[in-house]
């Protein structure tokens, strides 16, 4: 292989004419604003197609909550408690239950929620207040008790009342029996029936003078009454009634004492037989006239105790007055009279310008003082006890007199007063 030749000689040039000032440089090419816009455009248009599939989205989504079925809840109040929950579950509720004391009848609705009418979701509970009855209380305790402040007691309790008036040895007025009993459950607005005390019946007292003590004590135990059986010394046959107190066919209160005079033979002769001669003469002059006192201006019981020192009975009268209430303001005998002792002087007592009602004084003579006292107080009176010497020992503890005289009407809150034996021996 033979070597290439060599390459010929470069052909000459002319030269290079000298460097001179370069020409100026040109600007560069302004850049376009419209990509920008769309670019801008684009990215607009991409965020309002999100927002709208947002909302679109979401509109659906709430559209499909509100859409849940809902129907009218049934009225049912006043209804009875199984038609009630009956019609609420075949409207397709769920009925729920409580019950609650009512005025209303036991059993029916008083109240729903929600109300008939309301509109409520499918399945959705309504809730149902039944009545339980009238609510229940505890009677109160009333007796002994005088029947107006039972009455009043009662009728704080929101409880009714009825009355019925018995015998009974409980004071008038005052409530001796209750039903039903206290502490029992009853309902509000229900009667408690109240029987009410007229005092210790009357009765009529036998004629047993001249009967055996025996005989004489049954007859007595028969009526109702008790036999106090005292012996005496006297001319009938031993054994033998010769007295009684009360006298026969008198009203004496049932339970109530009658004093029997039991012959236990002739006294003795010699000198007790004028022991009854000088007590005898002794009584006639003690009897004698005595000059009758002044008490007007005085308070009621003081000239009360002044008429009865001086040997007189005392009479009241109750007046309207302006003088201060319990000033007597009048009395008749005059002061100064001559009376026979025991005859009854008459005072007029003030009551103050403005009295309270009157009221009958209730008879409580005959009765021991506790009693006599509690049947005034149930009455409505104030008392005043007086002791009274008796050589009677049956009279011992009992009432002999009272003043005002039973049956006078007085008014009430005004001073009664009772004058009570005192067996002296």
């Amino acid at each position: 292989m033979q070597p290439e030749p060599p390459p010929p000689p470069p052909e000459p040039t002319e030269p290079l004419p000298p460097a001179g000032p370069l020409p100026p440089a040109e600007p560069p090419p302004e850049r376009e604003l419209w990509p920008w816009l769309l670019a801008l455009a684009i990215v607009v248009l991409g965020g309002l197609a999100a927002l709208i599939v947002f909302a679109t989205h979401h509109h659906h989504k709430k559209r499909t909550v509100t859409v849940v079925a809902t129907r009218s809840v049934p009225s049912v109040v006043s209804l009875p408690k199984a038609v009630a929950v009956s019609r609420i579950t075949h409207a397709g509720f769920n009925a729920q239950v409580r019950f609650s004391a009512s005025s209303g009848r036991k059993g029916m609705v008083i109240a729903q929620a929600p109300a008939g009418g309301a509109r409520l979701s499918q399945g959705g509970t309504v809730a149902l207040t039944i009545s339980g009855g009238q609510p229940k209380l505890a009677a109160p305790d009333v007796v002994g008790l005088t029947v107006a402040v039972a009455v009043k007691r009662l009728q704080a309790a929101g409880l009714k009342s009825s009355q019925k008036v018995i015998f009974a040895s409980a004071p008038p007025g005052r409530v001796v029996s209750q039903r039903p009993t206290a502490g029992t459950a009853v309902k509000k607005g229900s009667t408690v029936a109240l029987s009410v005390s007229k005092g210790r019946q009357r009765v009529t007292v036998p004629n047993v003078v001249g009967r055996r003590r025996s005989d004489a004590v049954k007859r007595i135990q028969d009526a109702g009454l008790v036999a106090a059986v005292f012996s005496v010394p006297s001319q009938s046959p031993p054994g033998f009634v010769v007295a009684q107190n009360p006298r026969a066919g008198t009203k004496a209160r049932k339970g109530s004492r009658v004093r029997l005079n039991v012959s236990k033979g002739a006294p003795a002769t010699g000198g007790t037989t004028t022991t009854p001669t000088a007590t005898t003469t002794t009584a006639t002059t003690t009897a004698a006239s005595a000059t009758v006192p002044k008490v007007v201006g005085l308070s009621q019981s003081t000239a009360q105790r002044r008429i009865r020192a001086a040997g007189f009975l005392v009479r009241t009268t109750y007046v309207a007055s302006s003088k201060p209430s319990g000033t007597v303001v009048a009395q008749r005998p005059a002061p100064g009279t001559s009376l026979r002792r025991g005859s009854p002087v008459r005072i007029n007592v003030s009551s103050g310008p403005n009295p309270k009602p009157a009221k009958a004084v209730p008879d409580v003579t005959g009765e021991d003082e506790a009693t006599a006292t509690s049947d005034l107080q149930a009455a409505g009176f104030r008392v005043s006890v007086v002791d009274q010497p008796t050589s009677d020992q049956n009279q011992d503890g009992v009432v002999l007199d009272e003043d005002p005289a039973a049956g006078t009407r007085a008014p009430a809150g005004s001073l009664v007063t009772i004058y009570v034996g005192r067996f002296a021996g």
